[in-house]
């Protein structure tokens, strides 16, 4: 130090730095500070002058003055909330009420042609619906509970109650041990200290922490997505492994596992919330480099969120629930098609329509009702427009990953500190890449493989779920499409894309980003700032006199906005929904239209047509909305039934008529 202070530049640099303190102090002298002192000191005064009215004592003591009113250290993002409230709240109030039009003029429709019928055609679509009414009770009386269903294999029915036990054991682990630590890793002359576990995160206390912080709403909504949602999923799932078909449905047992398969993700806002925390308490601050007069890295300090087993442990279980829900899933659809061979017997025509090919574009779309018998096909350009929203969906999701979706600003003290540091910014812009390298290269810092490890992880779902499997979908959802495949093929991508929209987190990715945004200042404040309450006071008079700036009268905070990348991948998520919608009806009803074209020689083993009593208290009901009902306006009436078609369908409605 005394070498490098004798030098030339050292002392060029010293009187520099000197001159501009004087001159910032003789600034400061010359406005409300040393006028603020000034009357202070003259009001005292007059308290001990004896030919003062105001006296009081020559030794009176000085007025104890009231305290600065606290600095305005937050910025309000209830705008943000709002708009997106608002925005979210319209596009399910049109949903709603398109969702209302479609059912409404379907149920006006079949109101019109259901009074154009013969008593022979009432009769036929009465014993239509009797026969799936009594096939769905026989579903439900000849299948066992899946925990006693033979076609399950043994290991599996005993192996899933199992796993649900083992997960919840996971998702204790997870929510009661150390998510996270933040740890301090500093360097002063040479000497190295680490601090560990300056603040710890716990689901727990994290919980609790928020909701002193005045982060009531972040707190309610973590405490229920990552709290109470995956033990309510397990149960449920335990619950429906071994109801008996009396209490629980087949049809119900399938709706209720696809709805817990398709809410399973958003368990993983917290996961994400936690990644986005990673750069937020991410601080590096060093020596500067432009300064003669100080040895070059006298002092540095790295303030790291480091991952604990507790982040870890609840990740594993989300993993090992989505992939229990999948296999759950595939075993209840087994135990189904298992019965249908059994009390169903096919013809070697419907054996033959299993390889036949078909491409979903070309499908003649059959209508219900009076319209029966003149399907309708899609309009020339749908097509073309599915692959026009293909492309935009593609260029949406690369620019959202690559444009910053999020933005972090650093203010108090450490924010100071981080601007004076040579290379550092208080403010800096993420993207989803950019996340992942700071991940890894906090690894690569600490050097400790477990770290290595569970942020390599970490990383590798961020880009698979927000990345990968977006487009894979997209792909199998083309496939779909235009391919020209059997139905062995189409039930394999109908399965995949199912499971690859449970697996889809960009939805999830931008609800983090929103929570971040919404309440992360607060809760920084509340974690950092709880130790620095005896300078409060200090912080509000250098606010007043303009020494520091009201955002950086404090020690710590940081403030998360949200970028233009974000609401990119809100248009990109919007578009994949759109496009998943629109193909996964079309293919649901080309599925239907085909077993309906199969009914004529469909044998179904057992049946008494002649029992027409059981037909009097039968309602005939309109089937749910197809795909040609909720989009009649991408189709057209120039489509022609093929002569064979038509001629089966006018025998089976004739055969069934006498």
């Amino acid at each position: 130090m005394a070498d490098i202070l004798a030098s030339d530049e050292a002392i060029e640099d010293v009187t520099r730095l000197a001159n501009s303190a004087i001159d910032y102090i003789s600034g400061l002298l010359g406005g409300t500070f040393l006028q603020v002192k000034l009357d202070r000191i003259l009001a005292d005064a007059a308290k001990r002058c004896p030919h003062r009215p105001e006296f009081v004592s020559v030794d009176a003591s000085q007025t104890q003055y009231l305290q600065f009113d606290d600095a305005t250290t937050s910025q309000s993002s209830i705008g943000l909330i709002l708009a997106l409230g608002s925005v979210i709240g319209v596009a399910f109030v049109i949903l709603a009420i398109s969702r209302m039009i479609v059912v409404v003029v379907r149920n006006r429709r079949h109101s019109k042609w259901f009074a154009t019928l013969s008593n022979d055609e009432v009769l036929h679509y009465k014993k239509e619906q009797l026969k799936e009414s009594e096939r769905q009770t026989l579903v439900d009386r000849e299948t066992l509970p899946m925990f006693r269903s033979l076609v399950i294999p043994t290991y599996i029915r005993f192996g899933v109650p199992l796993v649900i036990i083992a997960n919840i054991g996971f998702f204790l682990s997870g929510h009661l041990s150390l998510g996270a630590s933040v740890d301090i890793d500093a360097q002063i002359g040479g000497e190295a200290i680490r601090i560990k576990e300056i603040f710890v995160f716990s689901m727990a206390d994290s919980v609790l922490d928020m909701w002193e912080a005045g982060a009531k709403e972040l707190a309610i909504l973590i405490l229920l997505l990552s709290g109470v949602w995956p033990y309510t999923k397990q149960l449920i799932v335990m619950f429906l492994w071994f109801a008996p078909t009396k209490i629980t449905s087949v049809r119900r047992r399938e709706s209720l596992l696809l709805w817990l398969d398709a809410l399973g993700k958003w368990s993983f806002v917290d996961i994400f919330v936690l990644i986005m925390s990673v750069p937020s308490f991410r601080v590096a601050i060093s020596s500067p480099d432009n300064t003669s007069f100080l040895p070059d890295e006298i002092y540095s300090l790295n303030l790291l969120v480091i991952p604990c087993w507790g982040l870890y442990s609840n990740m594993i279980a989300q993993l090992i629930s989505q992939f229990n829900s999948h296999l759950i899933i595939h075993y209840h659809r087994k135990i189904v098609f298992d019965f249908e061979a059994r009390e169903s017997c096919f013809s070697e025509e419907v054996e033959e329509d299993t390889v036949e090919r078909r491409k979903l574009c070309d499908h003649m779309f059959e209508r219900d009702g009076a319209k029966k018998g003149h399907p309708i096909v899609l309009r020339k350009g749908v097509s073309k427009g599915l692959i026009i929203l293909a492309i935009v969906f593609v260029a949406l999701i690369v620019t959202g990953v690559i444009m910053p979706s999020f933005s972090l600003s650093q203010f108090g003290l450490v924010g100071l500190a981080v601007e004076t540091s040579p290379g550092q910014s208080s403010y800096n812009v993420f993207n989803v890449f950019s996340t992942i390298q700071l991940l890894m290269n906090q690894a690569r810092f600490t050097g400790v493989a477990s770290d290595y490890i569970g942020l390599g992880a970490l990383s590798a779902i961020f880009i698979i779920t927000v990345i990968i499997v977006p487009v894979l979908q997209l792909a199998l959802l083309l496939l779909r499409w235009f391919g020209n495949l059997d139905k062995k093929a189409r039930l394999r991508i109908f399965v995949a894309v199912e499971a690859l929209q449970a697996w889809q987190y960009v939805e999830v990715y931008i609800f983090s980003i929103v929570i971040a945004c919404w309440q992360l200042g607060s809760v920084s404040e509340f974690l950092i700032n709880d130790y620095c309450g005896p300078f409060d006071s200090l912080f509000n008079s250098l606010a007043y006199f303009g020494i520091l700036s009201p955002m950086d009268s404090q020690c710590f905070k940081v403030q998360a906005d949200v970028q233009p990348g974000a609401w990119i991948l809100v248009a990109a998520s919007v578009t994949l929904l759109l496009l998943n919608h629109v193909i996964s009806s079309a293919a649901k009803q080309q599925e239907r239209d085909i077993e309906n074209k199969n009914g004529d020689v469909l044998i179904e083993c057992g049946h008494d047509d002649d029992d027409d009593e059981a037909l009097e208290g039968v309602r005939l009901k309109p089937r749910p909305p197809s795909f040609s009902d909720k989009y009649r306006w991408l189709l057209s009436r120039n489509g022609e039934l093929p002569l064979s078609l038509s001629q089966n369908t006018q025998v089976g409605l004739s055969t069934s008529g006498e």
